[in-house]
């Protein structure tokens, strides 16, 4: 009876501290979710001057969200806040993250500085993959496929790693350059591509999922049903954009392989499959009619794709991308910024 009575007391115990440790873990989701606590504030301040967050500002509000393509004090919010110089532009991008993030965020952040015009970035290549994780035993590390498993239920893991990441110091510096191989940089411009320098995040991604870039592309598969996701999540984020106050604009960055030519050829070299080329290089695409018919009911927002501008970059010789990594070059932000200048001063 004794030996009983301890094994009931142990399983008791065990019960309770389970039980409590998933608690725990439940508020704390919970309260990422609902952002009861600002936990995205040091972006905000890092990527802003104060007297452009302050109250007294009298000009009217341009609020930008996006992901590491929008976040930093090289990027293109930079060159609208140089140029516009009639609006308060206010830089709330936050690096590695989707639409998940956004919609938790854009209650707080339109509170706080009712926007006029709202600009919201999407990057092809990585917003159908921040809202399900590829998980693949056996293609990837566990620990990898472990992380990605939790991060798909449990959204604050993915932002505990990301803070672990340290993440905003790097995009805060002038100058920033994303995290590569340093070999790659010593490479000479004309040198052959070698797929071991690209970024390990998207040759892990690759290897998980190596038609990935597909299928985002063209919402094939499992993909397709995460781009419809996405289209909704896109639609009611809009909608906090209310009309006639507001006028809203849907940033569409493309992978740099839809570009095509060289950029296209080290893909092919990384692994990536292509079965349907053609549709998958075309102006308009499935990801990007997807979003267009999302918020086409709404008359206030304007749906712009970078595409016909990087591809005309590339065309005439000038890289709008890094080589060895996703992110746009300091070119390519610059160009990205003067052709939104032109879209957002006349508010075509």
């Amino acid at each position: 009876m004794h030996l009983a009575a301890k094994l009931r007391r142990s399983l008791l115990l065990g019960s309770s501290c389970i039980a409590s440790l998933f608690l725990a873990i439940l508020i704390v989701e919970v309260a990422y979710r609902l952002q009861i606590i600002d936990t995205y504030r040091q972006e905000l301040h890092a990527y802003n001057h104060e007297e452009d967050l302050s109250r007294q500002s009298t000009r009217p509000t341009l609020l930008i969200m996006g992901d590491s393509f929008s976040a930093g004090n090289e990027s293109y919010p930079t060159i609208l806040r140089n140029q516009l110089p009639q609006y308060r532009v206010v830089n709330a991008a936050i690096p590695g993250t989707g639409i998940v993030q956004a919609l938790a965020v854009a209650p707080r952040r339109f509170a706080q500085f009712e926007p006029s015009v709202f600009l919201y970035q999407v990057y092809v290549g990585n917003d159908l993959y921040d809202i399900r994780y590829p998980v693949r035993w056996g293609r990837i590390p566990f620990a990898r496929n472990l992380y990605w498993m939790l991060s798909n239920h449990l959204r604050v893991v993915q932002f505990i790693n990301y803070r672990l990441a340290g993440t905003v110091p790097r995009f805060s510096r002038d100058n920033y350059v994303p995290t590569t191989f340093e070999a790659a940089a010593q490479r000479p411009c004309d040198a052959p591509f070698e797929p071991e320098l690209y970024d390990w995040r998207v040759r892990m991604l690759l290897a998980a999922e190596p038609s990935a870039f597909e299928d985002y592309v063209l919402g094939i598969g499992q993909r397709g049903a995460d781009l419809n996701t996405l289209a909704r999540g896109v639609r009611r984020l809009m909608s906090f954009c209310k009309a006639p106050e507001c006028r809203a604009y849907l940033l569409v960055i493309p992978h740099a392989s839809q570009i095509g030519g060289s950029y296209l050829d080290n893909f092919r070299a990384l692994g990536v499959q292509f079965r349907n080329l053609d549709d998958y290089l075309a102006d308009t695409y499935p990801f990007l009619s997807a979003l267009q018919t999302a918020v086409a009911g709404q008359k206030n927002v304007s749906v712009l794709s970078a595409l016909p501008l990087f591809r005309d970059l590339e065309r005439a010789g000038a890289h709008p991308y890094y080589r060895y990594d996703m992110h746009l070059t300091p070119f390519g932000q610059e160009a990205l910024g003067n052709w939104l200048c032109g879209k957002i001063a006349g508010l075509q």
